[in-house]
């Protein structure tokens, strides 16, 4: 029998979708392996959503004027706190009822998101008390919290590793996944790459992903990563860039760093090539860009050479960098950005308009206008990069 597979999006198309589950208040399910920003894009997607309505973004505050994106993690709970703790109470004939209240962490007013984050590593008894919120929107004796269009205020979204992930998680029951539509996040290379730049991670970093995409995640996704402990993946990456950000290249220590981050294997290629960029004479870039380009250009590493390079140049470029001359300080300047672009080979320009794209759009459209040989290039691959 074939197997059959959840359908599987990036993340840009993951955010169109939220838009569109979110608008009909549907509930989505959101799975995926490790450190694929499944929890992050639905957070950032809720900001998104604040923005656009002019209103405060919160993690934990309900009411007028606040759009609230409230976690509820059901491994860390008890069924009575989604239900309500019963108590004794009296109806409208007098006579004695048991009434239920619930917790102050979920909502009584406001709308927005309520994210059932690791939702397959709540136990059978608290997942069977969440099937009325998830459904339906409501809880305890509580009334389903509406907006003044008369829709359910919160959107209901799940996320969680698949049963084929190593993280222990739970196969849920049909009566609980029929309550939700499905979706698997695989983010591209490039989508986390960007997002790294955004974050103005360490260039040796997006440097390094940007020549070897393919070791963001694990090669093989079986019992050795259980065994190895460290592997690569986003968040281990971020780690790496923060650990190593005032470190030098030739540092021992940056082995250790890495291997406890991503594991060996990986860690001896990052150290590799990042020592290439010990070849690069950063003054005499800044000063003779062509000609030092020239120089590194006949060198046989000159492939990680190029990356290493051009990852460090878009963050100086982001961030006006500048560079010791013994006593002196050599400002950043747009010449020595052009002068890269024209210098590189047409698969590595591509590369790299599209992280200085990344950075800010509006700038370098404008950079590229002001420069005729740099207007020609951008015409020449400006398809490919948008």
């Amino acid at each position: 029998m074939n197997q059959i597979k959840i359908n599987t999006v990036n993340l840009r198309t993951a955010n169109k979708l939220f838009a569109v589950f979110y608008n009909e208040r549907t509930p989505l399910y959101v799975w995926g392996k490790p450190s694929t920003a499944k929890t992050s894009s639905i957070k950032q997607f809720a900001m998104q959503k604040a923005k656009e309505l002019g209103e405060r973004y919160s993690e934990e505050e309900f009411g007028e004027g606040v759009f609230t994106c409230k976690t509820i993690t059901l491994s860390q709970m008890d069924s009575p706190d989604l239900r309500g703790m019963p108590c004794v109470s009296v109806d409208k004939n007098g006579k004695e009822v048991t009434k239920f209240i619930p917790t102050e962490e979920l909502p009584r007013e406001g709308h927005g998101i309520l994210l059932f984050d690791e939702l397959n590593n709540g136990d059978e008894t608290t997942l069977k008390a969440a099937y009325q919120i998830i459904l339906d929107g409501a809880y305890g004796n509580l009334p389903v919290v509406k907006d003044k269009d008369g829709k359910d205020a919160f959107w209901r979204v799940a996320a969680s590793n698949t049963e084929d992930d190593f993280c222990n998680t739970t196969p849920l029951p049909l009566a609980l996944l029929r309550r939700f539509s499905h979706i698997l996040v695989e983010p591209d290379a490039e989508e986390v790459i960007n997002y790294f730049i955004n974050q103005n991670e360490d260039s040796r970093v997006i440097g390094y992903l940007k020549a070897y995409p393919t070791d963001l995640f694990p090669k093989e996704w079986d019992e050795k990563l259980l065994l190895n402990k460290a592997n690569p993946f986003p968040s281990q990456w971020q780690n790496v860039s923060k650990l190593i950000k005032n470190l030098k290249n030739n540092d021992p220590i940056i082995m250790d760093i890495v291997s406890s981050c991503v594991g060996q294997g990986v860690a001896g290629k990052f150290v590799a090539f990042i020592k290439t960029a010990n070849k690069i004479n950063w003054v005499n870039l800044y000063k003779n860009t062509t000609e030092e380009m020239q120089k590194l250009k006949k060198d046989e590493q000159r492939v990680s050479l190029m990356y290493a390079l051009m990852s460090e140049v878009a963050m100086a470029w982001k961030l006006s960098k500048p560079v010791k001359d013994g006593n002196k300080t050599i400002k950043f300047n747009d010449k020595i950005v052009i002068d890269v672009i024209l210098e590189l080979e047409k698969e590595l320009q591509l590369a790299f308009m599209s992280m200085l794209n990344t950075i800010n759009k509006r700038k370098f459209i404008t950079l590229a206008s002001e420069d005729k040989k740099l207007n020609e290039v951008l015409k020449d691959l400006g398809n490919l990069i948008y």
